[in-house]
This record gives C-alpha cells, sequence and structure tokens, in this order.
C-alpha cells in the first residue's frame, strides 16, 4: 500500500511538474488569474502597464494569460483578506497574505505549492536554503526574500570621533557597544543611544545571541521545553537592557514611540544606533541621514553583538508571501504559478526591480539608465535581487555600498531559530506567558522592580501555561 501511494504522488509530482512548464492558455483564450497584492493598485497606470507587459512577454514563450489586477476588500488587509476568501467573498486566484494566511490552510483554502516548485524553472534557483525550509515546513506560501534582519547602522562620524569604528568592525562585543553608547552619549553626540517602538524587538536582534539567547525554544535544566523568556539567557539579557535604560542609554519614550517617531530622531541625530532591515530598508536611512546631517555622517553597517549571529531565523513558516486558491480551476492554478515562476526569471526580474522601461528606467547602449521617477516603484512580486542580470543593470546604481554590505552580513551572522506553529488551543497559553514576560520584563527594564523577579517569573511561567506547552512541544520537536 505504501509503495502504491508513493507512487501515485511520485505521479503526481511528475504531472504538475509538465503542467508548469508546458504551455499555459493559447492566443486566442488566454487563462484569467486574479491577483490580489497589498497596496497594488489596480486603477494605478503604471501597473497596468506592468500587467501588459508581463503578458506580452510571457505569450512569446508560449504561456498566454490574462493578469487581472484585483481591489483589495475594504478594512485592515491582514484580516479582510482571510475573511472575505474563506467567506466566498473574495474569488483571487493569486493572493498575497501579510498575516491570516494559517486560518485560510486550515480550511483547505490553500494550494499546496510543493508540486508547483518542484516543475519550477527559475524558481528554484531564487530561493535560499532559509526560503527551502520554510516552504517545507509550511508549503502554502511562497516568499522570495532574504530573511528579516535588523542590522544596526550608526554614524562614521560619531565612531570616528569617539574612537571606536574599527574596534566595533574587528571585535563587536557587548562590551565595546556598550563603551560606544556610554560615549557618544557622556560627550554629548547624541541624546540616547538607541530607542525602541514600544519594545526591544529591534535591539534584540543584535544583542540575543551574545547573551546566549540562541532559539526561541530551547530546554531547561530538566529537560522540559521552553520558550527562551523562561531562561537564565534572556534574564541576563533583560538585566543589560536595564543598566542601559539606568545609565541614560534608552530613550525613556521607547515603550510609547512610533517607529516613525524613532527614525525622525535617528534623522535628527538624536539616537545613536537604528537598526534597519538589509537591503532597501538600510539604503533609504542611509540616505536619509546624510541628507539630514551632511555626507560626513555616513551610515555605517555593523555585525551582531558578539559577533556570532544576529537573532536567529524562524523557519517554521512563511510569515508572509504569495498563495494560489486551491478552488480555482487546474488550468488556472497552472497559470497563476507560471506566473510567479515568470516574474523569478531574469526578464521578471527586471519588470520587478526596475518598473516599467520608458518611464522608471531607459536602456542606452544596452544598459540600464534610470528616470527620476525610479524611485516611485517598488517589486509587486518578488524582493529578492536574485536574477537581475549584472551585466544589463548596474546594481551600484540601485542601492548604497552599505546596503549591498547589509545582504552580505545577514548572510554571513545567519542561524536557524528553533520554533514551530501552535495550534489553536495551544496558543492562549502562550499569549498568557508572553504578557506576564512583557509586564516583568519592562518594569525590570524601567527601574520599577529588581531583576530578581525574573527569577519568580520563570517559576510562574509553568504554572500559568509553561508545563502546557512544553509537553505540546515534546510531541512535534522529540
Amino acid at each position: 500500500m505504501k509503495k502504491l501511494l508513493a507512487l501515485t504522488l511520485s505521479l503526481l509530482l511528475v504531472l504538475v511538474s509538465v503542467a508548469a512548464l508546458a504551455d499555459i492558455g493559447t492566443p486566442d483564450k488566454p487563462v484569467k488569474v486574479r491577483y490580489l497584492c497589498k497596496d497594488v493598485d489596480p486603477a494605478d497606470p503604471d501597473v497596468q502597464t506592468m500587467a501588459t507587459v508581463i503578458e506580452e512577454k510571457m505569450a512569446a514563450l508560449g504561456q498566454y494569460v490574462d493578469l487581472e489586477i484585483m481591489e483589495a476588500p475594504a478594512g485592515t488587509y491582514a484580516d479582510a483578506v482571510p475573511l472575505a476568501l474563506s467567506t466566498g467573498e473574495l474569488e483571487a486566484d493569486l493572493v498575497y497574505f501579510q498575516g491570516g494566511d494559517q486560518s485560510c490552510a486550515n480550511l483547505g483554502l490553500l494550494e499546496d505549492l510543493t508540486p508547483y516548485i518542484e516543475g519550477a524553472t527559475y524558481v528554484k534557483d531564487r530561493m535560499t536554503a532559509y526560503n527551502k525550509a520554510r516552504v517545507a515546513n509550511y508549503p502554502y506560501l511562497l516568499w522570495l526574500s532574504w530573511s528579516t534582519t535588523y542590522i544596526p547602522i550608526m554614524r562614521e562620524d560619531h565612531l570616528n570621533a569617539i574612537g571606536m569604528l574599527d574596534t566595533l568592525k574587528a571585535d563587536p562585543s557587548v562590551e565595546n557597544y556598550h563603551t560606544a553608547f556610554k560615549k557618544l552619549v557622556d560627550d554629548g553626540y547624541v541624546k540616547y543611544a538607541f530607542s525602541g517602538d514600544g519594545s526591544m524587538t529591534r535591539a534584540n536582534h543584535m544583542f540575543n545571541n551574545a547573551f546566549g539567547v540562541t532559539s526561541t525554544i530551547t530546554k531547561d535544566a530538566d529537560g522540559k521545553y521552553v520558550y527562551y523568556i523562561a531562561t537564565e539567557a534572556e534574564k541576563n539579557l533583560i538585566a543589560f537592557y536595564a543598566q542601559c535604560y539606568a545609565e541614560g542609554l534608552i530613550d525613556p519614550d521607547y515603550l510609547t514611540s512610533k517607529w516613525s517617531d524613532v527614525q525622525q530622531k535617528f534623522y535628527a541625530g538624536e539616537l545613536g544606533m537604528f537598526c534597519a532591515t538589509q537591503g532597501a530598508v538600510v539604503d533609504s536611512y542611509c540616505k536619509k541621514i546624510t541628507a539630514n546631517q551632511g555626507e560626513a555622517a555616513k551610515g555605517v553597517v555593523l555585525p551582531p553583538a558578539g559577533g556570532v549571529s544576529y537573532i536567529s531565523t524562524s523557519v517554521a513558516k512563511e510569515t508572509r508571501g504569495f498563495a494560489i486558491n486551491a478552488e480555482s480551476d487546474q488550468d488556472v492554478k497552472d497559470a497563476a504559478f507560471a506566473i510567479l515562476d515568470f516574474m523569478a526569471s531574469p526578464d521578471g526580474r527586471i519588470i520587478d526591480k526596475l518598473g516599467i522601461e520608458g518611464v522608471h528606467y531607459n536602456v542606452v547602449d544596452g544598459k540600464v539608465e534610470l528616470t527620476d521617477r525610479y524611485d516611485e516603484w517598488w517589486a509587486k512580486f518578488w524582493e529578492t535581487f536574485n536574477g537581475l542580470d549584472e551585466n544589463f543593470v548596474d546594481k551600484s546604481m540601485l542601492m548604497l555600498p552599505q546596503a549591498w554590505e547589509s545582504f552580505e552580513m545577514a548572510e554571513k551572522y545567519y542561524t536557524e531559530d528553533v520554533d514551530v506553529v501552535l495550534p489553536d488551543d495551544m496558543l492562549p497559553y502562550y499569549d498568557a506567558v508572553m504578557a506576564m514576560f512583557n509586564d516583568v520584563s519592562t518594569s525590570i527594564i524601567l527601574g520599577q522592580s529588581s531583576i530578581d523577579e525574573y527569577d519568580k517569573f520563570i517559576q510562574d511561567y509553568y504554572k500559568n501555561g509553561g508545563d502546557q506547552l512544553a509537553e505540546y512541544l515534546a510531541t512535534v520537536l522529540d
């Protein structure tokens, strides 16, 4: 029986692979694919042109599609899209999710993308080990992008002034970062070393591993699975933040600030460090800090504290990406994935990353020249730069050297997390212990409670959901 099932599965993979590579539709009868993506407006002339260009270039390959850009349902995208899809109000075939996809997957509304990826021409080549691991664990979303890592940016003029630039690059220890923070504040170069938008989440990306917080889930001294919050390592990290806060290094408004507030403080020269997603976001912030503070205020991207890794990256599932509606007809599913695969091709990468020829860029003597409208464009499918022809596009035109360096650093200091997707019946326990953690950690950082309170929290962790979580985690991880 097992051999028969294996043979059937193998045959299914072959059939879907062939479908993915085969011709799609005909010139007289292209396959309509309804596409929905956050902030992609069907009334935008550039979006309309993009759809036409995709259709024309795919037709040249024998794949005839009619790409219909849909308007998102009213409401918050992450809530409105899953609800509309599950009720049948939304009849999209190719859907971008930015949250809420799990409920649709649980209802069987999302197609398993594994066989399509196996038969892809380009998608597989654009996937990193991180992408492959996430799809293996959760095969309903595909997102060709880098893992989200917040890279620390500091100002070159500041670091040179305090004599710490070479030191931090050569030995990015917690002690050296702390010394740099102290010098910047005490010598009056900045008001505070760093801030946050309600939590220390972004700072965690550079400090977690240095304090031994190496995974979301680990084991305690008794061999029981626990979340990182119930560990001595996390206690030590919270103690470090409390020390920094007491020394006036952390912006006291970090709990109530929006991220836009933190950005403006960095641009204004009030903060010594800003943590930003690698690539285009690093590029944007480095450009804005020099625009506000002058060319000497060049941004410098730095390694994580401890020099081992930025925060470990969860591969339990994709947190956002494209899904195919499981209730669409099979020819539509094939066409939908063919569009995703085309957008991973060299031609597709040009459309996605450069925009419309004659609008966002021109081709002069076989090379790309960007227009003054290039900054208006953003990728409507894949964030990755993988597959972009460097003989055709001078990548230095697209982003600053610091941004490209941030990609290299994110890859160099990358480690995988140990994490799982919890079922609905476990979420109340998780929410309960996380709420307790947020309360006690905030109280300690602000100096309202002693670090000794963390020991009591760890004891209470087990009583308020930790034991139930440990039992479930053992069934998955063991």
